[in-house]
């Protein structure tokens, strides 16, 4: 995996994604990752993105679009 540019991540769309991942029964694969529930909504940008890659999310899909 390449490096990433947390600059041009949509963290709105990656956090609200997160919260649906963990309301869902997808929780229940890795039962560490509980405490991270109640961080989606407070944590940093930056420890948002490291919470979403050990829970197997692309953040290539999380990329601002370009506006024109």
């Amino acid at each position: 995996m390449g490096t990433i540019d947390l600059d041009n991540i949509d963290f709105e769309k990656l956090r609200s994604a997160l919260e649906k991942y963990y309301k869902s029964e997808q929780i229940y694969k890795n039962p560490f990752s509980v405490s991270d529930v109640l961080n989606v909504d407070l944590v940093a940008d930056y420890k948002l993105a490291v919470i979403a890659i050990e829970n197997g999310f692309d953040l290539e899909k999380f990329k601002k679009q370009k506006s024109r």
